[in-house]
């Protein structure tokens, strides 16, 4: 479909754009990037810009599917390419830019893995629901609660990895690591508000509110 082939794009275009990040960082005289590496990186970042607008695009396609948990990790991977664009355009080629740009290529895979698999259930059920004369969507809830718990799951062992790390560093957090943990902070409280949403718009709940307990009186 037209969303699966903007997907595809968007992983080609985000493996080249990691693979340039690398030769360059490779490059370095003394630390310092030459002039032809640093006319690459700027280059780099003007494709950069058209990928975040094809990323944009699945977005709405999401939102119009009302797939709001794989719309949201769209939004999650055009964050990180912000940051890769400002990055490029400091010409900061280093360890957390390279894992930025690694993690966009994994959420897209994730994502592109996900679609894949409901556009083909959702093939097979289409002559059923001809016959019943129902419309499937293109990711129902369960699909979305899956790949909610997954997310959840990720940042959680990513959040360990990074303790794992400090205490490996004589229990100190180095720049990279203190960048990391900022965005995984951002990131489980980005969750824990879709989480609270979607659980007030399928089931009429409010994660943490219990609705038998009295209110008490002051």
């Amino acid at each position: 479909t037209n969303m699966v082939l903007r997907l595809v794009k968007l992983r080609d275009g985000g493996r080249d754009v990691l693979g340039e990040i690398l030769k360059a960082e490779e490059s370095r005289t003394d630390g310092k990037l030459s002039r032809k590496a640093i006319m690459q990186l700027r280059q780099v970042a003007q494709g950069h810009t058209a990928l975040m607008e094809e990323g944009e695009k699945v977005r709405r396609l999401l939102d119009d599917e009302k797939a709001r948990v794989f719309a949201f990790l769209v939004e999650d991977v055009l964050g990180d390419m912000s940051q890769i664009k400002d990055a490029l355009g400091r010409e900061d080629t280093g360890a957390y830019t390279q894992m930025l740009a690694a993690e966009v290529i994994a959420k897209i895979e994730k994502l592109l893995a996900a679609l894949k698999k409901e556009l083909a259930q959702r093939q097979e059920g289409r002559q059923e629901d001809r016959q019943g004369q129902q419309q499937r969507v293109l990711v129902p809830p369960v699909a979305e609660g899956l790949m909610l718990r997954d997310m959840q799951s990720e940042v959680s062992a990513q959040t360990e990895a990074l303790e794992r790390a400090r205490v490996a560093n004589e229990g100190k957090l180095n720049e990279v690591m203190e960048r990391q943990l900022t965005r995984l902070a951002l990131k489980q409280g980005a969750l824990g508000g879709l989480t609270k949403r979607l659980a007030r718009d399928f089931f009429g709940i409010t994660p943490g509110e219990n609705a038998n307990e009295p209110v008490e009186k002051e």
